[in-house]
Order: C-alpha cells, then sequence, then structure tokens
C-alpha cells in the first residue's frame, strides 16, 4: 500500500481532493487536533434537510467548533466546501442534472453564513459548490455510500 493510502487509514480521513496541486486528505474534523493550511477536513457532524440546504439543529454543535478554532485562529482563512452525492436512488440527487450544483453551493453559504453571524469575519471565509464532482466513493452503490458523498468540507487557504 503506498504512503497516501495509509496515512488514509490512519488518520481516520475520508476523501482526497486537489490543494495547491498535491494530493491532500481530507480529516475528520471532529478528529483532528490541528488544523493546518493546504489541508481538508470535512465537518462530519452537519447535517441538513433532505433536498434543502437549511442545517438541523444537531449541526450547531459541530459549527461551534469551527467558530472556537476560527476564533482562537485569527489569522486562518477557509474556503468551505459544499459536496452532493452520485447516484439518483439517493435523496439528495433526486433532480441531478438541475438541481444538485445549487444544493452544494447554497449548503457551503449556509456553513458560511451561520459562521459570520456567529461573529467571524467574511473576508476570512469563502464558499463553493462542488456539485458532485468530488466524490468519497466514486461508484456509489447504496444510500450509506451516498451518505459519506453528501458532506461539507472546508480546506484551510491561509495563515
Amino acid at each position: 500500500m503506498d504512503l497516501l493510502k495509509t496515512l488514509c487509514l490512519l488518520f481516520a480521513m475520508i476523501v482526497c481532493t486537489r490543494s495547491n496541486g498535491q494530493e491532500r486528505p481530507a480529516i475528520a474534523f471532529d478528529e483532528a487536533t490541528t488544523i493546518s493550511p493546504g489541508f481538508s477536513y470535512t465537518l462530519s457532524n452537519i447535517y441538513f434537510e433532505i433536498d434543502r440546504h437549511k442545517m438541523k439543529p444537531k449541526s450547531m454543535e459541530e459549527l461551534e467548533r469551527l467558530f472556537s478554532v476560527l476564533q482562537d485562529n485569527p489569522r486562518i482563512n477557509i474556503r468551505i466546501e459544499g459536496h452532493v452525492c452520485c447516484i439518483k436512488e439517493a435523496p439528495d440527487a433526486l433532480d441531478i442534472d438541475n438541481f444538485e450544483p445549487n444544493l452544494s453551493l447554497n449548503r457551503a453559504k449556509e456553513v458560511y453564513d451561520n459562521l459570520t453571524k456567529m461573529g467571524i469575519d467574511p473576508s476570512r471565509l469563502s464558499y463553493i459548490g462542488l456539485g458532485r464532482s468530488k466524490p468519497v466513493i466514486a461508484n456509489e452503490r447504496s444510500r450509506e455510500d451516498a451518505a459519506k458523498n453528501m458532506r461539507v468540507e472546508f480546506v484551510v487557504v491561509s495563515e
């Protein structure tokens, strides 16, 4: 097994994304002990209503944790990335050709909006919807696979 795959397993990493031209694994934010520029972190405990961008109340604990990290590290800027699933049978892919790019963007914006309402300077944040362009599981076969692809991540873009 190559070094990158080994690191992904050891650190409970969920997806590999490109950052600054290099492969960088996304780390589960709730398992991260530090955050570093160039790395992606999956907000595993952010939940949305099906086919909607409104966050469920149980997401607030994860959002408050991210807020605290940003508040404690005022030089860190992040890009919030929204993702949706690939299979048509999954709840969030009902209008897969027209709806999901906006859904991923609106979910990323929902996290952005909440962080700014909590007091994070908007100039430190950006957001993007990546639709289904970067799946964790490329060949989804089940709702469980789809759930792994429906996620919000953030990338530390500068410090």
